[in-house]
């Protein structure tokens, strides 16, 4: 007929590397160059003259390996390698053992291959070859499959895939002849490939280049590394908060220092992360001292008293240095000998902060409202149900705005601090160190000396030694023995390993005896005790409804376990708050923040 009929000549791809031959319509596989001598596909020679060794040209790249030698039919005697040979053969046998094709010289016994379909055999100076035969497919040519090193040919499945003018097996891997930086694989019919993720350089682009073994650009090795602002050259070393840096080539490095293991004195000594450094280290213990109801005194050292001198004392400071002072002014209560902890000022550097009762705070003689912070010095805030400061020098002093106090030092002020808390050095025989130095035994002695002004009101008078429940009679004592029994039965019982319930009780019979129809002044003690073993570890869940329940605002609950801060419409949008685990305090619910003593949605926040 007339028509004319065209097809595409499908061209095999047999190599990867295939270059195109002026003339021809297919791309051929290239030769290989070695040592400046060019080697067409498939030829086989001896590498740097070594007679043992044969690489062949195979889809533009060098396959070598060993000759194999048969062994010869001679007794071991009559064996010899001859000069230039690699195989032994039998003395007397002629050069003629040795085969050639095609300029190539092969060892008599040499085994080797013309080509992936073609294995031959040099024997006694003949080739002998065999060629594999291939079977017929079922399929067009263009769907051919050619494997490396394998000499026949298989039908492209349906789950295989053409790529590049080849045909790949489902889950085959493999880098594209277009894109050496790229990684494809082929997954039911469908080619995907991947370059790999490279970071950008981090250097002028001038210093910028792309070294021909890789496929990702870097900086030179002159290049300069910039790292948070500073430039730094190559080779340079420098350290970064807990981090040890390098420059390399325009890219800076950092690792993690790498702290040594430390093992401290659980007894004496606590592991501590000092500020500016990166490892912990082992310190000496912090320490803290309580007030506690009418009022009881727990010194550094762990001693109990009781003190009910009415006038103003220096409860801790530091006796060498002059870095602190911490001063209560007790009450009378309007009672005939005990008395309650009204008030506790704390002098730091030019600062001088009084707790009021409510949580009222006054600093220099300005009332101010939490939370406070005096960059970089302290910060005041109410965590919880405690009012707390927090210095810079490692004290830290906490008020409930009513009765309970603690001072909490750092382990550096061990054996310098004096006043009631004590001398903190692990020894509680010697804490009733009077102000001029004399060790004395009555409580009394010990607190009236360290007396802090002279007095000014008339309700200002010195500690005496009493026995409230000794006025109170018999049935009060009872009565405040029983109620005190609290301590000690299993609303506390997870706690009195880890803090002895004993000095408490005797200090609870001892304020029942002296307020009896009072119940704060048994709850002012439960919840001293509450809070020691919190400090110890121990969360008690010890509050009820008809035991010290804590009025909370409309819409708030108790928890023993509170966040530290509670949100308010005015910290809404700052976080101010100290961290700490959990205190005990009042919440709002989730969503809910307080204003003006109940929770509301912030929302509705003015």
């Amino acid at each position: 007929d007339t028509s004319i009929k065209c097809r595409t000549v499908f061209c095999p791809a047999p190599c990867d590397n295939m270059i195109e031959i002026p003339g021809q319509c297919c791309k051929a596989c290239p030769g290989c160059e070695f040592e400046g001598v060019l080697y067409d596909d498939g030829a086989v020679f001896k590498p740097y003259d070594d007679q043992c060794m044969e690489c062949q040209c195979d889809d533009g790249l060098f396959l070598c390996m060993p000759i194999s030698c048969q062994q010869p039919l001679c007794p071991p005697e009559q064996v010899m390698v001859k000069i230039g040979s690699c195989c032994p053969v039998c003395r007397g046998e002629s050069l003629e053992s040795e085969c050639e094709n095609n300029g190539t010289v092969y060892q008599n016994g040499s085994n080797f291959h013309l080509n992936p379909c073609t294995h031959c055999v040099c024997m006694n100076g003949h080739i002998t070859c065999e060629v594999e035969e291939c079977v017929r497919f079922d399929c067009a040519s263009d769907m051919w499959i050619n494997k490396p090193d394998m000499c026949c040919s298989v039908c492209a499945g349906p789950s295989d895939c053409q790529f590049e003018n080849r045909f790949h097996e489902d889950g085959d891997t493999f880098i594209p002849v277009a894109d050496k930086c790229a990684l494809c694989t082929c997954k039911q019919g469908s080619v995907k490939c991947n370059r790999p993720d490279c970071p950008i350089p981090d250097c002028d682009l001038a210093d910028v280049f792309t070294p021909a073994d890789s496929c990702c650009s870097r900086c030179s090795k002159q290049a300069l590394c910039r790292y948070k602002g500073v430039s730094y050259a190559s080779g340079d070393h420098w350290e970064d908060e807990c981090q040890l840096c390098d420059c390399s080539e325009g890219t800076p490095r950092c690792i993690s220092v790498l702290c040594p293991p430390v093992t401290c004195n659980e007894e004496l000594e606590e592991m501590v992360l000092i500020d500016g450094e990166c490892c912990e280290k082992c310190a000496p213990r912090s320490g803290s001292c309580i007030v506690f109801g009418d009022p009881h005194y727990r010194t550094y050292d762990g001693r109990f008293l009781e003190f009910q001198g009415t006038c103003t004392y220096v409860l801790s400071e530091d006796c060498f240095n002059n870095e602190f002072q911490v001063i209560v002014q007790n009450d009378g209560k309007s009672t005939y000998a005990v008395a309650w902890t009204q008030l506790v000022q704390v002098k730091v550097a030019n600062w001088t902060i009084l707790l009021l009762p409510d949580f009222k705070v006054n600093v220099n003689g300005n009332d101010v409202k939490l939370p406070y912070i005096i960059e970089p010095d302290i910060s005041i805030q109410k965590i919880g149900l405690l009012v707390v400061i927090h210095t810079s020098i490692g004290i830290r002093v906490s008020w409930d705005g009513a009765h309970f106090a603690e001072v909490t030092a750092d382990g550096k002020y061990k054996g310098q601090l004096c006043g009631i808390c004590g001398n903190f050095n692990d020894d509680p025989k010697d804490d009733f160190i009077t102000l001029n130095g004399t060790l004395v035994t009555s409580a009394s002695e010990f607190g009236n000396s360290w007396l802090a002004a002279e007095p000014v009101e008339c309700s200002c008078r010195d500690s005496e030694e009493i026995d409230p429940c000794a006025r109170a009679g018999a049935v009060i004592t009872i009565n405040a023995r029983m109620n005190c029994n609290t301590l000690k039965g299993p609303t506390f019982a997870a706690a009195h390993s880890v803090v002895d319930p004993t000095p408490f009780y005797k200090a609870c019979v001892y304020d029942m005896c002296a307020c009896p129809v009072h119940d704060k002044c048994l709850c002012d003690v439960l919840s001293a005790y509450a809070h020691e073993s919190r400090q110890n570890g121990i969360v008690l869940d010890w509050r009820r409804s008809n035991l010290c329940a804590v009025n909370c605002p409309k819409g708030g609950v108790y928890d023993e376990c509170s966040p530290a801060c509670v949100e308010t419409c005015g910290t809404i949008e700052t976080n101010n708050c100290m961290e700490e685990d959990c205190v005990p305090g009042c919440r709002c619910a989730a969503g809910m923040v307080l204003h003006e003593l109940q929770c509301i949605p912030p929302s509705e926040c003015p």
